[in-house]
């Protein structure tokens, strides 16, 4: 806002922090607007049309029946946050595996009431489910992460952490068919320096196209280490691109070449 060229570009905050007071302080840093994660692509064309000025349209398409039988699956919210069907089972299998290892410790921070970092667990988990669109999970997740902030005792909502278990217990019994759906389309490419090089670059620049560009690497690099791949795919997913550098750092040191 300093600088006299850019003094009336419109910026959108695009933020986890929910809270009217979070949206208030990105108004005050100069901000036009304030988004939360996960971001709908309806919301986001709607807040960048309102501030440059531009009409939209956006058409939802009909439920099909290739991701019909994921549990919790939102297909319309899907659409709206610009996912390729294609590539939802996939999405969601890692989404499943991460919650699976996350389990144990959740239940350990519940029995020794260690609030603050089950919050960041509980956190981590509300946005990548909300970016999958498995949108009964993440509103159960938002209300548990919203209490905890506000250091409220597991035991007091014991009732909400039963049913996300439930939720994840219902997941669990599609890992198969999710799992099928990843061996549909393995591609074993050779990954090159050249690859790698591209990824790394684009994740430093926060590109979207890291996206794509993983998931034409994503089964090369899982013959070197296969959890640390799904670890670089959740993170890609959620948009987290420098956790993602880092984990594919990880790889890097494990002899991706």
């Amino acid at each position: 806002r300093m600088i006299p060229d850019y003094v009336d570009i419109p910026i959108i905050a695009v933020s986890a922090h929910a809270f009217k007071a979070d949206a208030d302080k990105s108004i005050e840093a100069g901000m036009n607007d304030h988004l939360t994660k996960p971001v709908s692509m309806n919301e986001l064309f709607k807040t960048i049309s309102k501030w440059v000025k531009l009409k939209y349209t956006f058409s939802n398409e009909p439920k099909t029946d290739s991701v019909s039988e994921i549990p919790f699956l939102d297909f319309q919210d899907l659409k709206m946050r610009g996912s390729d069907p294609e590539n939802i089972k996939f999405l969601v299998n890692l989404f499943v595996e991460e919650i699976n290892r996350d389990i144990p410790i959740i239940k350990q921070c519940i029995q020794e009431n260690e609030i603050e970092k089950l919050q960041k667990i509980i956190h981590k988990h509300k946005g990548a489910s909300g970016n999958v669109s498995l949108v009964d999970i993440h509103k159960n997740l938002v209300e548990i992460d919203k209490l905890l902030k506000a250091k409220t005792e597991p035991k007091m909502i014991k009732n909400l952490f039963d049913k996300f278990f439930d939720q994840i217990d219902i997941l669990n019994s599609y890992k198969e068919t999710l799992e099928g759906s990843r061996k549909e389309i393995v591609s074993f490419k050779k990954i090159s320096k050249d690859d790698i090089e591209e990824l790394t670059k684009l994740l430093l620049d926060n590109n979207l196209k890291a996206i794509e560009k993983y998931e034409d690497m994503k089964y090369g690099l899982s013959s070197v280490d296969g959890l640390l791949t799904n670890q670089l795919g959740l993170a890609i997913s959620n948009l987290n691109f420098t956790e993602a550098f880092m984990i594919l750092d990880e790889l890097k040191k494990k002899g991706l070449l």
